[in-house]
């Protein structure tokens, strides 16, 4: 049995990481792939007005930018996060906290949070 089916069994399936984001220079559009190339989700955020010149790209370009980089970095994300729940789960198990509660709980709920319970 692998951590993850300790944690949460077979409950969700996902597109398995890494995913790549595919940014279009010209807009602030962008593709994120898969390991196998085929696209797992296409951001377009909404138009703004502003001026953008070769040199200077808007503040919503840039945030729009970085929201498609952390949808990108979900599946690692989303590993980290069920390893920290794994091993709170196993310290709370042997009475040994080498992870603070704190970060052990928020790691639970979000991972909830991500499989819809």
């Amino acid at each position: 049995m692998t951590k993850r089916e300790v944690i949460k069994g077979d409950a969700m399936t996902h597109t398995p990481g890494p995913w790549t984001l595919y940014p279009d220079d010209r807009t602030s559009d962008a593709t994120i792939a898969g390991p196998d190339g085929w696209q797992v989700a296409v951001w377009c955020p909404p138009l703004h007005d502003c001026d953008q010149d070769s040199a200077t790209r808007c503040t919503h370009h840039r945030r729009d930018t970085a929201n498609a980089r952390l949808i990108a970095a979900a599946p690692e994300l989303l590993a980290l996060v069920e390893q920290v729940a794994w091993h709170y789960e196993q310290s709370e198990r042997d009475n040994a906290s080498s992870i603070p509660h704190t970060i052990g709980q928020t790691a639970r709920a979000l991972l909830a949070r991500i499989e819809g319970r």
